[in-house]
């Protein structure tokens, strides 16, 4: 609903536009139709790679410095970071991307694609 109570008159302050309403309604819908597209892919329909594959390669990539690419979810969304693992422990890894530093849990991670050297 738009504030108007600042308005003076009264059928100003009133007022209900139809098509206000309207375009809410299509912007709803084009809203959630681009969230079913690819674009919006969900986790449920991405493969998660085995545990004990993942950590072999993420060993492999920590000892070699191995630029790699991950898939994690993010609240149910895929997410996209690229960088070198600094550091590996049993529940996180650290990957250092060009712009910072993060810490990703194990769990969040759905697919490793192994890079170049760097």
């Amino acid at each position: 609903m738009v504030y108007r109570d600042y308005l003076p008159y009264k059928s100003a302050r009133e007022y209900q536009d139809r098509k206000m309403a309207k375009w809410m309604g299509f912007f709803l819908s084009e809203h959630t139709t681009s969230l079913n597209t690819e674009e919006g892919q969900l986790v449920e329909e991405v493969d998660r790679m085995p545990i004990h594959q993942l950590i072999v390669l993420l060993n492999q990539c920590f000892l070699n410095q191995l630029k790699i690419s991950l898939e994690l979810d993010n609240a149910g969304f895929v997410e996209l970071k690229s960088g070198i693992v600094d550091h590996v422990d049993q529940n996180k890894i650290g990957l250092r991307t060009d712009q910072d530093y993060v810490f990703i849990a194990l769990g969040q991670i759905l697919t490793l694609t192994i890079g170049e050297e760097d």
